[in-house]
């Protein structure tokens, strides 16, 4: 590394061609620790420090509409870090409560407001304390849910705010479930109303890694998951 390179947390991401094809989310990323030589003193305090990160669920937040946030907290040796913490909004008011169950991961549930910014007040099992940013809320747009703990069908949930809605009511959307290529599952409805619930049979599947993309009427992707189904 150059010399006079600044001391802090990079990242590597590395990937194939063939990955192009997909998601970014599927790239192999890392955080590193850059530390100069006249700065052990801060070195030794910032390792203490994991790279914490947040995971809408379907990708993006939106305001008004309530979501599963996934956190992940990987340590310096690239190894997951337990951590807790609270979310607050940009007036000091306690909105969420998350503790990581395993290997640096965990999730809470968050409903964006209006106006609103959000933040990580993060205890590390080190001791260490800071914060983190999370993502903004986009102001109008799709969330997608998907909940695998039946045994029989996969539940999915599709939600728009209030603006999306008086915007597009009417428009047409659509979901694929896809992998490797090959499309085990599509559907299209149109936006009637804020929430659209509905259950697929696991039945249909074989023991399988989906990617459940939700697309507009012109096709463009808006939203993203990815679930496995477990077939004895």
């Amino acid at each position: 590394l150059p010399i006079k390179l600044a001391p802090g947390v990079y990242h590597i991401r590395a990937y194939t061609n063939w990955m192009r094809n997909e998601d970014a989310a599927y790239f192999y990323n890392q955080s590193i620790q850059v530390v100069g030589f006249q700065s052990q003193i801060a070195t030794n305090k910032t390792e203490q420090r994991p790279d914490v990160q947040f995971f809408p669920e379907g990708g993006d937040l939106v305001i008004g509409i309530r979501s599963k946030v996934a956190v992940k907290a990987v340590n310096a040796n690239g190894l997951g870090e337990d951590i807790k913490g609270t979310v607050t909004d940009n007036d000091g008011n306690e909105v969420a409560y998350f503790i990581t169950q395993h290997l640096g991961m965990g999730a809470f549930a968050l409903v964006p407001q209006e106006g609103k910014t959000y933040k990580a007040n993060i205890t590390a099992s080190s001791g260490a304390q800071f914060t983190v940013d999370l993502p903004v809320a986009k102001s109008s747009g799709y969330a997608m849910a998907l909940n695998n703990a039946d045994k029989d069908s996969l539940y999915v949930k599709i939600s728009v705010n209030d603006k999306f809605l008086s915007e597009h009511k009417n428009s047409v959307f659509y979901l694929i479930a896809q992998s490797a290529g090959k499309v085990y599952f599509t559907s299209a409805a149109h936006l009637s109303g804020p929430v659209l619930t509905t259950l697929i049979p696991k039945s249909r599947f074989p023991t399988v890694s989906l990617q459940f993309t939700l697309l507009s009427a012109t096709g463009e992707p808006l939203n993203k998951r990815v679930v496995f189904i477990q077939q004895n």
